[in-house]
């Protein structure tokens, strides 16, 4: 049998990885000792990692279980876990662990003193039991309270794989097929777009060649229409000129010959008023000169003037200043007019008097400082002394607080010690009876032999397990051969059951068989009836297993349709949001439903925009031509008329140019309105190339989406209809085979008879030796009950006395304690009699300086009022002084600077340039009157003349326009003959047409693009997909077909084998099942101290079911006969102690061959009696177990008193405790036991 001896811990968690740490596994306790966070569970994580290969809870990478290295201070950390054991066959075993991979480490076994390296476990239990019973984790060990698990079978991931492999087979045959079609289609849309590109390069040409011809025209027109408006303007203008015009009746010749002389005697007088106007001109021009001359002369007279007077100014202030100076200062000799010399004189004698009066007063600052400071001494030497005289009263009254404080705090402990002298007596009275009583129950003890008595008991109960486990190592090779011994044992059972009650099944099922055979049935022929009947189900079952084998290849047909139609609907809602996110952008609006309508509204602005455009640039080329020729010839273009300014007004030259230059401000404001031309055409060709796009996103949204959502509609109910289908057959087919299993398992009840001793003779003869071993058990454990009861009243006894002692020593130490407080009260009270003594003397000091003080303040004060009044007094003396020097010095600097810079000879020389310039002025007066009069005079005579000059010319004007009205209506004629209007129309709507032609032709072509764009994206994602999952989808489909029917054999042939498995199996689970649930209701009983729960049992939900090996496992409670489900209903503390039992009782029962067991806390949230009851049941289960070599429990717990509990001195000598060193790593030291019982 295996057993556990050392095991040693480097580096893991808090466990220092510089030197390892020890620790011995003893039989049949080993006790592990540690406050909380010291690494005691480290210990149990280390046999579980050491022996299962599984990490922690939440250390499933591996980071928190080694120890940390930034504690270490090192950049990597080596942890090592070595354990040492025994074999199951007894051979010595070295288990080293120093990595985290699942298959590392190393199993060196020691044998006749030789190593040898294995791989194999050597525990004798298996994985599950190391990891949920003996070496459970605190954090895991609630595991009976939690969820059942589920399992799956895998014959249906054998399914899955021959789907998914034939699956992909199919779909990559489907995905070369749709490359093919999408290739044709790229190609047939290949052609067709470079036919619609060909017919719109054509229509572009066309509509070019229009409107070229139209613009062409356009320039005729422009003509045409600018000679109507010429002539609407002459026609004006001569109706103008009739209206006014004096009519002469000379003929042109005479009037352009009157006209010529009256121009020749005109230019006479004109150069006559030339040359006096320049004479005027030039005398006007020197007249200003002078002008400007004489205002700069008076600047500067009047500046001159300015500073003479502020120099007279200076002067009487310096004599004032002088005057009021010697009166303010006491010097005489300057009380009447004062000189130059007399003021510096003046001046001297006052910086010498400041001078002096500056020294009086530096003295008397000196003077005054000192008498404060003897002052400020005395002040400063009674303050003092006040201050050190209230300082020390204040320390006296502190030191008074803080012992009035410390008194109360003594007087209210004193208050809370209620022991006196006759409480001590008393408790040395109960001392005295309680070993009294002691006494007695130790002698009753001793009489009753509870040992001898309990080592009968227990020898009887030695001797049933040897033959149990006789029997269980028996039962386990029987269950070797389930194959056999089952059949032979259930076979038996089932003949006498199938005998005894075919009578009873003969009445009750006659009829039910008389309907499924024939009325004239009897037990001979009934096996070849059975045998007629089956064959028929079995073909009715063959032909439903077929029907729904169709129904599920219809059903996978339309899932994969459903499947791809919703791929395909995806995609489409996915190309749908691209397509309107096209469009948005494109139109710039948030629904696209309007777009039609914007292009449309966009194209109509921009064909208006191209017109408007052609015919004002036309209309502005022609107007700019006629102004060149109105500017360079002075005639108009249109009527050939020439333009003067001496002609009539209304169609002179400057009138003439006038109305051009409007007329192509006009046409340009009119072009400039247009002129986002290219604008818009950059805009409308954005918004035809969303066309396409939003061409496929109505019909995605309109028709193909739809279209795909009510196909799957359809597939939706086909779906429904098969899988109804499906389930009616797969129905039908169940109970044929359920019908056809009984069948079978009645013709099997009758072969197996008269085979030799099988499982339940075996298990017979256990559960007579399981009754006898559960009688002496008891026996056993009403004596052990017995022997604790007293050794309960001894030990209780024991505490009592130990509590009174505890008691009375504590009573006398809180005596002396009130002694000492009641002497330290008194001394106190005495030291704040001292305080308050000294208090009353500083207060007396205190009024006697007060007076002292208030004096020397009065002193201080007069002194200082005294010394301030003089010394300010001095200082406004020697202001004044300052503030008369600093004037006059500067008064009389003022007064040399104007001297200095010669202003009285600058005043005179400026006064008589200003008389010559006076002088000049008169006389040019007189020379522009002059020159006026003539002027004036000369432009009567012109006047006269002008009149008659005016008429003559409008005649002329007038008869000439008569002539040009004339000649324009003939070219206007000349140009309507040329029809440039109505071509010009015509050539318009045939550009429009083909633009119109051109633009749907780009729409289409752009939308033919989009779609080949899309069908190349869409053979792309084929090819790359057939590529990457299809390549090999039919050789992997053979392989997997290959490997389905060969584990499809397999299963077959162990199916047959697991039916007689499966009953032998029912058979030792149910055996153990009650084995477990025997042991946990003593466990439970033993430990268990309230009333609530009688006992716990473990549940299966399916233990009762025939052929069937998944079992959900659940924890009841049982109260009065009635079970109910522990989870969800118990206490923390319930929950922990049933989880406890349960894990005992699975060791003992499961840990045959490996006697260990280890309880982490098992005290959390027990409350005493439960505490006290685990512990009990706990050194029952060492004192019965404690005879098998390889039983160890490892307790690790902080509750010392457990301990005491358990009787631990009983079973060993020494513990371990779990501490921190001074590095705060965890270190294991063996100590004895009587340090902690």
């Amino acid at each position: 049998m295996s057993k556990i001896d050392k095991m040693s811990i480097l580096g893991i968690r808090s466990f220092s990885d510089k030197k390892s740490q020890s620790i011995h596994f003893t039989g049949p306790l080993t006790l592990i000792v540690g406050w909380n966070g010291s690494g005691k569970t480290t210990i149990i994580e280390c046999l579980k990692y050491a022996t299962t290969g599984e990490l922690p809870p939440n250390s499933k990478t591996g980071g928190a279980f080694i120890h940390d290295p930034k504690l270490a201070g090192e950049k990597e950390v080596m942890a090592e876990v070595k354990m040492s054991f025994r074999s199951t066959s007894g051979a010595r075993m070295v288990k080293t662990t120093r990595s985290q991979k699942a298959l590392e480490g190393s199993l060196m076994i020691h044998k006749d003193g030789e190593k040898t390296s294995v791989s194999t476990r050597y525990l004798g239990v298996s994985k599950a039991v190391l990891e949920n019973v003996i070496f459970c984790h605190q954090d895991e060990s609630l595991w009976p309270m939690s969820e059942p698990s589920k399992y799956t079978k895998a014959i249906e991931n054998i399914k899955i794989i021959e789907q998914h492999a034939k699956e992909d087979k199919d779909k990559g045959d489907r995905s070369e097929k749709r490359q093919a079609d999408l290739y044709d289609q790229i190609t047939e849309l290949h052609d067709k777009a470079e036919t619609v590109e060909r017919q719109a390069e054509e229509a572009e040409i066309q509509t070019k060649d229009s409107f070229a011809h139209a613009a062409k025209f356009e320039q005729v027109v422009a003509q045409l229409n600018g000679k109507r408006i010429t002539l609407e303007a002459n026609l004006q203008s001569v109706k103008s000129l009739e209206h006014n015009l004096k009519q002469m009746a000379e003929s042109e010749e005479e009037l352009e010959s009157m006209l010529e002389k009256y121009e020749e005697r005109v230019g006479v007088y004109e150069k006559q008023q030339e040359t006096l106007r320049a004479q005027y001109a030039k005398v006007k021009h020197d007249q200003e000169d002078i002008r400007r001359s004489l205002g700069l002369k008076q600047s500067e007279i009047g500046k001159y003037e300015a500073q003479k007077e502020e120099h007279e100014r200076q002067i009487e202030k310096r004599e004032t200043l002088v005057q009021q100076g010697s009166k303010r200062h006491g010097i005489r000799g300057y009380d009447y007019e004062v000189t130059g010399k007399q003021a510096q004189e003046f001046i001297e004698i006052l910086d010498k008097l400041s001078r002096d009066q500056s020294r009086a007063l530096e003295r008397a600052r000196t003077e005054a400082q000192e008498e404060l400071r003897n002052a400020q001494k005395a002040v400063n030497q009674l303050n003092e002394r006040k201050s050190a005289l209230v300082q020390s009263k204040e320390i006296s009254r502190a030191q008074t607080t803080s012992n009035d404080a410390k008194i109360s705090g003594f007087q209210r402990s004193l208050d809370q010690i209620k022991i006196d002298e006759g409480g001590e007596a008393t408790l040395n009275e109960r001392k005295q009876e309680t070993e009294k009583r002691l006494k007695t129950a130790i002698d009753e003890a001793e009489s009753s032999r509870f040992d001898a008595r309990i080592q009968e008991a227990d020898d009887i109960v030695r001797n049933l397990d040897i033959t149990k486990e006789r029997l269980d190592a028996e039962l386990v090779d029987a269950t070797r051969l389930a194959r056999d011994s089952a059949q032979i044992d259930y076979a038996q059972d089932e003949l006498k059951g199938a005998k005894h009650g075919l009578a009873t099944m003969t009445k009750v099922h006659g009829a039910k068989l008389s309907e499924l055979i024939d009325s004239n049935w009897d037990e001979a022929t009934l096996q070849t009836s059975f045998d007629q009947v089956v064959d028929g189900k079995g073909e009715k079952v063959r032909e439903a297993e077929q029907r729904r084998d169709v129904a599920q290849t219809k059903l996978d047909k339309i899932n994969f349709r459903m499947s791809s139609l919703e791929s395909d609907q995806k995609k489409k809602r996915s190309d749908l949001q691209k397509y309107e996110k096209s469009v948005r952008d494109a139109i710039g609006q948030d629904e696209i439903s309007e777009f039609d309508e914007y292009l449309e509204n966009l194209e109509r602005d921009y064909e208006m925009s191209t017109t408007d455009q052609a015919k004002f640039q036309a209309q502005v080329d022609y107007m700019r031509s006629c102004l060149k020729t109105a500017q360079d010839d002075d005639v108009c273009r249109l009527c050939r008329r020439s333009l003067q300014d001496n002609k009539a007004q209304h169609f002179s030259r400057a009138g003439f140019i006038a109305s051009i230059e409007g007329i192509i401000d006009k046409a340009q404001k009119n072009a400039q309105t247009i002129d986002n031309v290219d604008e818009l055409f950059a805009q409308l060709e954005t918004v035809r190339s969303a066309k396409p796009s939003y061409d496929l996103a109505v019909r995605l949204r309109d028709l193909e989406l739809p279209a795909i959502q009510s196909e799957l509609g359809e597939h939706d109910g086909i779906i429904h209809e098969l899988q109804s289908e499906k389930q009616n057959i797969e129905s039908l087919s169940k109970d044929e085979q359920e019908l056809v299993k009984k069948i079978q398992t009645l013709t099997e009840k009758q072969k197996a008879a008269g085979l030799s001793r099988g499982i339940d003779a075996i298990q017979a003869e256990l559960k007579k030796i399981s009754e006898e071993a559960r009688a002496a058990k008891t026996t056993l454990s009403q004596h052990t009950t017995e022997r604790e009861k007293s050794r309960n009243l001894i030990h209780n006894l024991e505490v009592k006395i130990r509590d009174v002692n505890a008691e009375l020593s504590s009573a006398q130490t809180k005596l002396k304690e009130k002694r000492a407080l009641a002497d330290r009260i008194e001394e106190l009270r005495t030291h704040n009699n001292d305080q308050w003594e000294i208090i009353r003397k500083n207060d007396q000091e205190i009024q006697s300086l007060t007076p002292q003080i208030e004096q020397a303040e009065i002193a201080y004060e007069s002194v200082e009022r005294r010394t301030s009044e003089r010394n300010n007094r001095l200082q406004e003396e020697a202001s004044r002084l300052s503030d008369t020097v600093r004037l006059l010095r500067e008064t009389d600097q003022i007064i040399n600077a104007y001297i200095d810079r010669k202003g009285p000879q600058q005043l005179a020389r400026t006064q008589a340039e200003i008389q010559s310039l006076n002088d000049d002025l008169e006389r040019m007066d007189e020379e522009i009157l002059s020159v006026t009069r003539q002027v004036k005079k000369i432009e009567d005579t012109l006047r006269d003349t002008d009149n008659t000059k005016r008429s003559i010319s409008d005649n002329l004007h007038y008869r000439k326009a008569k002539a040009s009205l004339q000649g324009l209506r003939s070219e206007i004629r000349e140009l309507e003959s040329q029809n440039a209007e109505n071509d010009k129309e015509r050539y318009e709507r045939d550009g429009e047409r083909w633009r119109n032609e051109w633009n749907r032709l780009s729409t289409e072509k752009a939308a033919i693009y989009a779609t080949l764009k899309t069908k190349d994206d869409q053979l792309a994602e084929l090819i790359e997909e057939w590529k990457t999952e299809y390549q090999d989808a039919a050789l992997k489909y053979r392989e997997a077909h290959i490997k389905v029917e060969t584990t499809r054999a397999a299963v077959e042939d162990l199916g047959r084998y697991g039916g007689a498995l499966d009953k032998a199996i029912m058979k030792y689970h149910t055996l153990k099942m009650e084995e477990i649930n025997r042991i946990a209701e003593e466990l439970w009983k033993n430990a268990y101290q309230g009333t609530d729960v009688d006992t716990i049992r473990i549940r299966s939900d399916n233990e009762t079911a025939k052929g069937n090996r998944s079992y959900n496992y659940r924890v009841v409670m049982v109260k009065q006969e009635t079970e109910m489900d522990m989870r969800g209903r118990c206490s923390a503390g319930q929950k922990v102690l049933a989880s406890i039992v349960i894990r005992l009782a699975l060791a003992e029962c499961f840990g045959t061959n490996c006697g260990l067991i280890a309880l982490d806390e098992p005290t959390t949230n027990l409350d005493q009696q439960n505490i006290q009851g685990l512990a009990r049941s706990l050194s029952e289960i060492i004192k019965v177990r404690r005879r098998q070599a390889n039983f160890q429990l490892i307790v690790i717990t902080h509750d010392e008193q457990f301990l005491r509990e358990m009787n631990c001195g009983d079973f060993a000598d020494i513990y371990w405790r779990v501490d921190r060193n001074e590095n705060q790593t965890s270190k294991i030291e063996q100590q004895s036991i009587s340090e902690v019982v």
